[in-house]
């Protein structure tokens, strides 16, 4: 099993983390979740 040490750097990226420590291959789908995230962060702040 693979298991990419990583730091949540705040709650946004939890689910994002949580899925790319379960499988690597969801590497690009975190990205784009990050994004994403951030965008509506930014809109609701």
């Amino acid at each position: 099993m693979h298991k990419r040490v990583g730091k949540i750097h705040d709650e946004r990226n939890l689910f994002c983390y949580f899925v790319d420590f379960i499988n690597v291959n969801n590497a690009l789908l975190c990205s784009s979740h990050i994004v994403i995230s951030n965008l509506r962060w930014e809109q609701i702040k």
